[in-house]
């Protein structure tokens, strides 16, 4: 039972006597916001091969903002484009959102809104695309 994904570890606390092997999965992260589930029998996982942020194109655009009304649309724009992609995601109605890269706080907010008690996004460290 060698396998590159077989992972033992330690937990504090407790004794020898009360290790187990556990089948399925296991993430041992934080959940990103306080009322969203900690355990998940049989979810439906959405595994994405890019981060759930706004990207800045900060070396391809310039814009010259003159008024704070275009300041505050610019933001507006931004916040639409984060509540569209959340909505997207909706639509396969996952439990489990799993990113290769970063999250941004305001999708993890959008999720909430978009009865997100039955979803978390999680941040994994592993290229998900050697593993396809």
């Amino acid at each position: 039972l060698f396998s590159p994904f077989l992972v033992s570890c330690q937990i504090p606390g407790g004794f020898s006597e009360d290790s187990c092997v556990l089948r399925g999965i296991m993430v041992n992260k934080d959940v990103t916001h306080p009322r969203m589930r900690r355990l998940i029998k049989n979810p439906r996982i959405v595994l994405l091969d890019c981060s759930l942020e706004y990207k800045k194109g900060e070396s391809q655009t310039d814009i010259e903002i003159t008024r704070e009304e275009d300041f505050a649309r610019i933001l507006q724009m931004e916040e639409e484009y984060i509540q569209q992609i959340c909505e997207d995601l909706m639509r396969v109605k996952p439990d489990l959102v799993i990113t290769e890269k970063g999250i941004s706080g305001n999708n993890v907010q959008a999720f909430f809104v978009l009865n997100s008690l039955n979803h978390r996004m999680v941040r994994v460290g592993r290229d998900l695309r050697d593993h396809r």
